[in-house]
């Protein structure tokens, strides 16, 4: 579901970033978890484009372009590469592999790979082991449900949105088709475990006429499953 929410938010963002007939490109300037909404139906949306909206109107004042109006100290702490630094595209595509390192650890952005280094050694993980050689799956959040190819790849792309050398960073566009494809993979994943669940773990009718199962029954139940449990894994 967070990997569904992001992908939607990406791809509004390219919208964003794409010329049209009467559109020009603009920037969001503050890409975040915080600003993708969610609509009843579950449809992500990004939200929160006052950043963009302010700077556009600068620009029309001044009579430049509104991308390229100084960027004046927008954005959010950890997900601003540089608050001095004109917004584009390398700027946007930092925050976003920002949003999704946040969104796998459960972590806040401010200095996340550190936390990220710390997390790993609480748990059990090497010591002094550098933030990039730390699997995705070590960092995923707990009981979050995430398949272990999934977190590396999710770090993966973490690691390549947020380049030093910006020029060599992902594009948003080709982002967008890898998360599009990792929801596939994703999916597999939990049909496959939701399929390992039941063949192990059937489910027991009760008895015809049973009222509410006894402590005996339960105890019986318990030792049927964990056989059924020995047998499957043997």
């Amino acid at each position: 579901q967070k990997l569904r929410v992001v992908g939607q938010a990406v791809d509004a963002l390219v919208y964003l970033h794409t010329p049209t007939e009467g559109k020009g490109c603009t920037w969001h300037r503050d890409f975040k978890p915080a600003n993708i909404l969610l609509a009843a139906d579950l449809t992500a949306y990004l939200g929160d484009t006052g950043f963009a909206k302010i700077a556009q109107r600068s620009g029309e004042r001044l009579g430049t372009k509104a991308t390229t109006s100084v960027w004046g100290g927008a954005g959010s702490p950890g997900y601003c590469e540089d608050a001095l630094r004109p917004p584009d595209e390398q700027t946007e595509a930092f925050a976003v592999g920002v949003t999704l390192l946040v969104v796998l650890t459960g972590l806040d952005a401010v200095d996340i790979e550190d936390a990220c280094c710390q997390a790993y050694e609480e748990g059990g993980g090497e010591e002094d082991l550098q933030f990039a050689a730390v699997p995705g799956s070590r960092l995923a959040q707990r009981h979050a449900g995430w398949p272990p190819a999934v977190a590396d790849k999710l770090k993966q792309l973490y690691l390549q949105l947020t380049l030093k050398r910006r020029v060599k960073r992902l594009a948003l566009p080709k982002l967008r088709d890898a998360l599009m494809s990792l929801l596939s993979v994703s999916a597999g994943a939990r049909d496959g475990q939701a399929a390992m669940d039941e063949a192990v773990s059937p489910s027991l009718p009760a008895p015809s006429g049973a009222g509410a199962p006894t402590a005996l029954s339960l105890k019986v139940r318990a030792l049927k499953v964990r056989a059924l449990k020995v047998r499957a894994t043997g």
